[in-house]
């Protein structure tokens, strides 16, 4: 990406990148409730990992509603040059998405199973 960006539409980008890991967060969170009603020795320690999951779920849920309303109330015209803030990325197909043309193919997957590695 090179020159610079609406920020507005910058903003949007990673308010809906926050609203797909909220997803993510949420299907942990419900992942964790179930594994809770079936593992009595286990039990402390993931009623503390889910609560922090829940926790996880609920910064990450604000986030993007605080993104999303911001980037709705940022005035047109202001842009910024997103270039070096890309660039610290680590993942790379999400520093793609955020520097995409706003296009239906820009968006984000949909949040799916959880896949532990």
């Amino acid at each position: 990406m090179n020159g610079r960006t609406d920020l507005a539409t910058l903003l949007g980008r990673a308010a809906r990148e926050l609203t797909v890991l909220g997803q993510e967060a949420a299907a942990l969170d419900q992942l964790m409730g179930g594994v809770l009603t079936d593992a009595d020795d286990l039990r402390p320690i993931l009623a503390r990992e889910g609560q922090r999951i829940d926790l996880l779920r609920q910064r990450v849920e604000d986030m993007a509603r605080f993104l999303t309303r911001l980037a709705e109330d940022v005035p047109c015209g202001i842009t910024v040059r997103p270039d070096r803030a890309l660039q610290v990325m680590h993942l790379k197909d999400l520093a793609s998405r955020l520097a995409a043309p706003d296009r239906a193919a820009a968006e984000p997957a949909e949040a799916g199973n959880v896949q532990l590695f």
